[in-house]
């Protein structure tokens, strides 16, 4: 199966507060720079990233390893819908999608080819936790074309009610974790 890796950066956090939870700290490395650290050791070394066109992008941008393309998403049409279309666009024909959220810095190796291994190559697969679902979410190639359609806010929730999923469970907590506020970053401190 060939794999494209889409990470999602380009949201505005609001419930974070002014500053962008994707540079904020997490045992002295931004969150998003995590992200790329877990991705590497799970051997998903290249891929494309959505990332804000506003004052975050430069610093955004040095934490983006060289084999990732990123994707200067407009701020003034943004929305989870826009910004992975615009990635997914990018996507070569027959690949499947491993779809990554940038505010999730804790994913292990073991959590990502868990999901990789159990996917069927049909249905779309998700990591579960104590049968809770949480992310990353990996999209069969057969529905690439529909991740390209999305728009605005609707990200692809819609689908994964459509299409149900094969859930993979792991014994991870941190499939379910991601940092959307300062509080759910100082919960994180004690892992990183």
């Amino acid at each position: 199966m060939s794999l494209t890796t889409l990470v999602l950066a380009a949201g505005q956090g609001r419930r974070f507060g002014a500053k962008s939870k994707l540079l904020a700290s997490l045992g002295g490395r931004a969150v998003l720079g995590h992200v790329f650290d877990r991705l590497a050791e799970a051997g998903l070394k290249t891929g494309f990233v959505a990332l804000p066109d506003d004052s975050r992008f430069s610093a955004l941008k040095a934490l983006v390893p060289a084999d990732f393309t990123a994707v200067e998403i407009d701020q003034g049409t943004v929305g989870m819908g826009r910004s992975l279309s615009a990635i997914a666009q990018k996507v070569p024909a027959g690949n499947a999608v491993l779809l990554v959220l940038g505010d999730q810095p804790l994913l292990t190796r073991t959590a990502l080819h868990a999901l990789i291994a159990h996917q069927s190559g049909t249905r779309i697969a998700r990591l579960t936790h104590a049968g809770t679902a949480g992310h990353p979410v990996l999209f069969p190639a057969r529905l690439v074309g529909e991740l390209t359609a999305l728009t605005g806010d609707q990200g692809p929730r819609h689908l994964i009610k459509q299409y149900g999923y094969e859930p993979v469970e792991v014994d991870d907590p941190m499939v379910l974790c991601d940092v959307d506020t300062p509080e759910a970053l100082e919960r994180l401190q004690a892992y990183a």
